[in-house]
C-alpha cells in the first residue's frame, strides 16, 4: 500500500508490501507522486516491483534461472530439467515469488499425491526446496524464508525387495550361457 504525505516542500510516497523492504521516493508535486504511487502499485500487482536486491518473478522463473545457472553442471541435469519442467507447468508456476504462501505448496503436495507416488512428490519438493535455497543463500534474493522448509513430505514408499521364483534362477542362467 502506498502512503503519500508532504515533508517541507516535498510529497513523499511510501511503498509498503508484506514481507519487503519499504521502498520510497520523493517530488515536488502531488499529481508526480501520486502517478508513481500507482504505476509501482500496478508493477507490484503484476509482480514486476523490484524490492531490494530480488526482482520479484513467478515461480517458474525462478526455476528458469535455477536450471540454467544451477542444474546444467549437475550430473542428473536431464531428470531434473524433466522436473523442473512439470513444475513450471504445474499450478504453481505463475505465482509470484512475494505472493508465496505455504498453503500453496501444501495444496499442490495434496493434489500431486492423488496421482503420483510420495517418492515422486519428495524428489519435486527437494527442486523446489534447493532453488530457493540457492535464491536465499548464493544469489543474495531477500527471501525471508523457504516456503518448502515447513512442509510435511508423506513417507517414502518401501524399497523393493523381490526374490527368485524356483524355475526363474535356471531361465536366467540359461539366457546368461
Amino acid at each position: 500500500m502506498a502512503s503519500i504525505r508532504k515533508r517541507g516542500r516535498r510529497w513523499q510516497v511510501q511503498i509498503r508490501r508484506k514481507n519487503q523492504p519499504a521502498t520510497s521516493k520523493s517530488f515536488l508535486f502531488l499529481k508526480d507522486a501520486r502517478q508513481w504511487a500507482r504505476e509501482q502499485e500496478q508493477l507490484a500487482d503484476q509482480g514486476q516491483l523490484s524490492f531490494g536486491k530480488i526482482t520479484v518473478t513467478s515461480v517458474a522463473e525462478l526455476l528458469e534461472l535455477y536450471l540454467s545457472r544451477v542444474v546444467l553442471k549437475k550430473r542428473g541435469a536431464e531428470k531434473e530439467t524433466y522436473l523442473i519442467r512439470r513444475l513450471q507447468a504445474s499450478g504453481l508456476g505463475p505465482i509470484a515469488l512475494s505472493y508465496v504462501t505455504r498453503q500453496q505448496f501444501a495444496d499442490y503436495r495434496d493434489q500431486r499425491l492423488r496421482v503420483v507416488t510420495s517418492s515422486t512428490v519428495h524428489r519435486e519438493f527437494s527442486v523446489l526446496h534447493h532453488a530457493f535455497e540457492v535464491a536465499r543463500n548464493e544469489w543474495g534474493w531477500e527471501i525471508s524464508e523457504n516456503p518448502i522448509s515447513r512442509i510435511h513430505l508423506p513417507r517414502l514408499n518401501p524399497p523393493r525387495e523381490r526374490r527368485l521364483e524356483p524355475d526363474e534362477e535356471a531361465r536366467l542362467l540359461r539366457a546368461c550361457s
